[in-house]
Formats: structure tokens, C-alpha cells, sequence
């Protein structure tokens, strides 16, 4: 078969996981494209308009731009250049820094990777930059990009004069506090690591569909209706234009990575996003070329070219994946190996079974590509016949794909009777973001039996005991070590719900863009938040509903451990401020935690003789 040939199919597999993806780099696409005569993917990057804002304004500021390798800085420093007037050409020179003059007559300097600086100039530009951001009238502005842990080293580099001394610590604090400006400073510091990433993935995976260069498809054999000739790339494109639950549910798997701090950088959203349209594991690089299309479709492996593997990075091999941060982080979710009863009998059995043959005919049949296609409705076929021969049968290796595009295909009104996220290790992610991490963004209150359950995994985690009762916070420690596993002396109780000032609550901070577990013991006397990301959140809900916590996960009950000593510390605190004293006979009492076969606390008060 003679597939067409375009163009934009072969720059495009320059965004995905190969070797020498250097489409990823701003200079490398604006001299391809050029070249090629093609338009460059393009989205609206955050704080784009902002920036354009600010450096043509009559009193612009400095801008430091930081955040991972990959999060778009030099994208939207040649942006801002083009904006104020820049030349294009010195753009895309090699010089490692750009100067130009703004409206007003002021300079801006622009250093597009500071890494790319020599040392001493290097401190040059960071010295110059803190006496431009320490001046109400500054003659020179900067817009420098550098990444996270550079920045601080460049920072901890400079001398200690007055003005670089207070504009380094104030970077540094604005680093740690997610702030972007200070009220002394002429300065706006901007982290794209903490950028909106559902709302940048769609803007992505917009800009990718509807892009002009899919035009060039028309008029291909493989764009047609016959299944036998179809292009896999074609087909995967048109999946994910027509499907939206696809782009939901990636959008949520997306969405968790950054809330348990794996941040993925625009380069790393890309990769997946072309990987899914492209990816292939038996062709070069792993990914299809209108070449390697025929080589595909005649020897009947397009179902490998699955857009629901590809999102994991399942045509690449172990090892290539372990090396891309944006696989990296989406096999922890374990999704393909992770399975229930009710999954996997509809995959096995249900062409077979007349209970399970409409769930079967609803949710696998109707997807001749990459559901009931040939190599897994023959599996199922042997497997039920019991003509399997020697070793594993071949349908084994079949259900992980299948299990992978349920997850994304599954309706939300099979969701939960199907058990959706039960697909995945994250049992509670799902409702981790429409119970908890969504209506705390729309400023609701999470509901209070998910309060009371988490309230109830705590419990068993402090006390070592399996406690049931989730309205009141026991905090038990074992002599005069807190830490130990069994906590048999009950050191106060903490009520969950509001009581004289003492509430347990789950808040949002927006600045840090993350939802904190707070103990209030008073109106002024509050336990450190506690970052609770779904990690941590799927780890107290499992122990709520009866997980061992020192053997479900050592780093999460380690975590919890050390947060109970920070309950402990303010639960003294209280009792200085509320002036308690020991009794005057030199009695103290003691009160001894123990837990009644109803699964409920029976503290006992012992009085011993100091």
C-alpha cells in the first residue's frame, strides 16, 4: 500500500523519545521549521501575556524565570524578545546573552540560560540584577531564565554587600514560599514548575490536534474506512480528537504526578502526547513514520500501536522509560498490572458468560483496533478452549493493554460498580480529586466522613491500635518515645470537629498549590500542616479500612510519625499556655490507652506516686 508521505508526521516524531529529540529546544524548532516550511506547534504558554505586559509597560521590572529544564524559559524569554522588538537574527545567534533597547530608553537585558554564562560573568549579571531590583529608577532591566538549583548556587556565590546580600535572600524566600514579587523590590520572580497543568496539557493537546500539518494526511489510503488498510497514526490522532474521556482521564493521571511533586515540563508532556499518536515498538526508534506504516498494518501488529499503551510508554523499552521522567512517574500508577475480579472476567470470560457478554459487548467488542482485534479475540479463543500448550497462555500477555484502555475508555457510569481507579495503585485518586483537591479550589469544605475516615487511619497510626472511632484524635506515645509502634499512654485527645477552638480540617494553600492536613488545638496554637498529597492520602484511607501502616509503606508511616511529635510539641505548648500543673501530693495521673473488642478507645486513669 502506498501511504502518503507528510511532512508534519516527521517533524512531529522529532517531539517524542528519541535519542536526539532536538526539535525540544526553542532555536532548534525556529531553524527546522523555517527550513521545512512548517508552521511550529504553538500554545499559549503561562505568564506569556503577563511578561509582554511588564517589559512594555512604562516601569517595567526584573524577571527571573526558574523552574525544571524542559518548563519552556527560553520559549518565553524569545517571546518577550520579539515583543519589545528584538532582533530576530541576533535570536537565534550564539551569543549567550541579548541586549536591546525598550520604550522609554531603558535597556533590557535578556540571559536566556544562565548556565550557559561563564562564573564570573555569571556574578556579574546577578549583582547587576540585585542593584536594578534594590533601584526605584533602574536604567538597565533584566529577563534571566535559570533552573532551580543553579539559581540558588549562582545566588550563594555572590558577594556579601548590603544590596546583593537582601535581594539573594529575598530570591531564596520567594523560592521557598511560592511568592513571585516583594513589596522593596523592583523584581518578579516567576517558577513555571508550578504552572496549572491541567489547564497547560489542554492548551497542549489542543494546539497538537488542530494543527494545519494534519491536512497533509488527505487524500492517504490509510485515512479512510477500510480497517484493513487504516494508518495507526491516522487512527490514534482521530482517537484522541474524538475522545474525551482519553483526555480526562490523562489530564487526572497528569494532575496527581504534580500533586505528589513529580512535576512534568512542557518537553515531558510532549513526549507523551507524540508517543501516543506515534509509538510503536517494532519499528525504528520505536515510533511510526509514514515509512514504516506499510511495514505495520501488513504484518497485522497495529494493534501494538495502541494510543492507551503508548500514554506509558509501553512500545519503549524498560530502560528508556525509566530514563523520561514523564513515564517514569506514569508507571506508578501501576496501571495494566493492576486489576480486580470484575476487569478481568469480563476480559476472560465475557464473549463467553451471558451475564458478563453485555458489559463485554459494550466496553471491548465494539474497538476492533485495539480491543476485540485479532491477536486478543484468538488468545481469549484458546484460553477458553484450553488450548493453551506449555507455559503461560498467551492471553496473560494480552490483559495488561487491555486492562490500560479500560482504564481511559471505562464510563463514568461503569466507574465505580467496575471499580475504575482500582486499576490503578491509587484506589483513592480519583476521589483524592473530585472529593478533595477540586472543591478545596472552588473553596467548598471537603466532606466531613472523609475527614472522619482520615481522622480514623491517623488514629490507628499513632496509637498502634486498630481504633475505629473517627470524631475525636487520640495522641498516645510509649513512655517518653512518641515514635514507637505501640503508644499505650494516651497523651490528650484532640475533637475533630469544632469544640473550644480545637477542629482537624484539610485546606488548600494557592501559593504553594497544594492541600495541607491542619490541626487546630486553639484558635492561636496550630500543629505545622501537613503536605497531604495523594501518596499520603492513599496511605491513611488504606489504613482507615484496615492496612498494616509500618508494612503498606515504611516512608509514609515514617512521615506520619514525625508529624504525631509535632502534635505532640503543641499539645505542651497548650498546656504551659492553660498553666497545668502536676497535683500538689505529688500524684500523677497517667491515663493508659487500650481499645475494647467494639474497636472503640477504653482509657483507664493510673495515679502513680512521684
Amino acid at each position: 500500500m502506498d501511504y502518503k508521505i507528510n511532512e508534519w508526521v516527521s517533524f512531529l516524531r522529532r517531539y517524542g523519545p528519541i535519542p536526539q529529540n532536538d526539535n525540544m529546544y526553542d532555536e532548534s524548532i525556529r531553524r527546522l521549521t523555517k527550513k521545512l516550511k512548517i508552521q511550529p506547534l504553538s500554545f499559549e504558554v503561562p505568564l506569556r501575556s503577563q511578561l509582554i505586559e511588564n517589559f512594555t509597560s512604562a516601569s517595567p521590572v526584573s524577571v527571573i524565570l526558574t523552574g525544571t529544564a524542559g518548563d519552556g524559559k527560553t520559549h518565553l524569554c524569545s517571546q518577550v524578545w520579539e515583543a519589545v522588538g528584538g532582533e530576530p537574527a541576533e535570536w537565534l545567534s550564539d551569543s549567550k546573552v541579548r541586549r536591546t533597547k525598550l520604550k522609554g530608553g531603558r535597556r533590557l537585558i535578556v540571559v536566556k540560560d544562565l548556565s550557559e554564562v561563564s562564573i564570573g560573568r555569571e556574578r556579574k549579571f546577578l549583582a547587576d540584577l540585585c542593584e536594578s531590583a534594590s533601584a526605584k529608577d533602574p536604567k538597565d532591566v533584566f529577563l534571566i531564565a535559570a533552573n532551580d538549583g543553579q539559581l540558588i548556587a549562582a545566588l550563594k556565590e555572590l558577594g556579601s554587600g548590603k544590596k546583593e546580600r537582601k535581594v539573594a535572600d529575598a530570591i531564596e524566600r520567594m523560592l521557598v514560599d511560592g511568592t513571585d514579587s516583594r513589596k522593596d523590590l523592583s523584581l518578579r520572580l516567576h517558577n513555571l514548575s508550578r504552572t496549572d497543568v491541567p489547564e497547560l496539557f489542554s492548551k497542549m493537546l489542543d494546539a497538537l490536534l488542530s494543527h494545519p500539518g494534519w491536512k497533509g494526511c488527505a487524500g492517504c489510503p490509510g485515512t479512510g474506512d477500510d480497517s484493513s488498510v487504516r494508518c495507526p497514526i491516522w487512527h490514534n490522532y482521530q482517537t484522541l480528537v474524538r475522545e474525551q474521556l482519553l483526555r480526562r482521564r490523562l489530564s487526572d493521571l497528569l494532575t496527581l504526578c504534580e500533586l505528589n511533586d513529580l512535576h512534568l515540563a512542557i518537553r515531558q508532556i510532549l513526549i507523551v502526547l507524540t508517543n501516543a499518536i506515534l509509538g510503536h515498538p517494532d519499528v525504528d526508534d520505536r515510533l511510526m513514520s509514514c515509512e514504516s506504516v506499510d511495514q505495520v498494518v501488513s504484518s497485522g501488529a497495529a494493534a501494538k500501536a495502541s494510543p492507551y499503551r503508548n500514554v506509558f510508554g509501553m512500545n519503549l523499552t524498560r530502560r528508556r522509560r525509566e530514563d523520561l521522567a514523564a513515564f517514569d512517574a506514569l508507571s506508578r500508577f501501576g496501571i495494566g498490572n493492576e486489576t480486580n475480579n470484575a476487569v478481568d472476567n469480563i476480559l476472560i470470560y465475557g464473549s463467553d458468560d451471558p451475564q458478563l457478554a453485555p458489559y463485554f459487548d459494550e466496553l471491548v467488542r465494539p474497538d476492533a483496533a485495539y480491543g476485540f482485534h485479532r491477536d486478543f479475540a484468538t488468545a481469549q479463543k484458546a484460553y477458553l478452549e484450553s488450548d493453551v500448550g506449555g507455559g503461560a497462555p498467551p492471553l496473560l500477555a494480552e490483559l495488561p493493554s487491555q486492562r490500560q484502555r479500560l482504564f481511559f475508555t471505562l464510563p463514568d457510569s461503569r466507574a465505580t460498580l467496575l471499580g475504575l481507579w482500582e486499576l490503578s495503585l491509587f484506589r483513592y485518586g480519583g476521589e483524592y480529586l473530585s472529593e478533595v483537591y477540586r472543591p478545596l479550589l472552588d473553596r467548598k469544605p471537603v466532606k466531613r466522613a472523609i475527614v472522619y475516615r482520615l481522622v480514623r487511619g491517623l488514629n490507628r497510626i499513632f496509637t498502634g491500635f486498630l481504633v475505629k472511632d473517627d470524631r475525636t484524635l487520640y495522641v498516645a506515645s510509649s513512655n517518653s518515645h512518641s515514635q514507637s509502634r505501640i503508644s499505650r499512654l494516651l497523651t490528650d485527645t484532640i475533637s475533630v470537629d469544632p469544640k473550644k477552638g480545637e477542629q482537624i480540617n484539610l485546606e488548600y494553600d494557592p501559593a504553594m498549590k497544594r492541600v495541607f492536613l491542619k490541626v487546630y488545638l486553639s484558635p492561636d496554637i496550630v500543629v505545622p500542616p501537613l503536605p497531604l498529597h495523594p501518596v499520603r492520602y492513599e496511605f491513611l484511607s488504606r489504613v482507615a479500612e484496615g492496612a498494616l501502616p509500618s508494612s503498606f509503606s515504611r516512608e509514609c508511616y515514617e512521615d506520619f510519625l514525625a508529624f504525631k511529635s509535632h502534635v505532640h510539641k503543641a499539645i505542651e505548648v497548650r498546656r504551659k499556655k492553660e498553666g497545668s500543673v502536676p497535683s500538689s501530693d505529688g500524684t500523677v495521673t497517667l491515663t493508659l490507652f487500650d481499645v475494647g473488642a467494639d474497636g472503640f478507645p477504653r482509657p483507664r486513669p493510673l495515679e502513680v506516686q512521684a
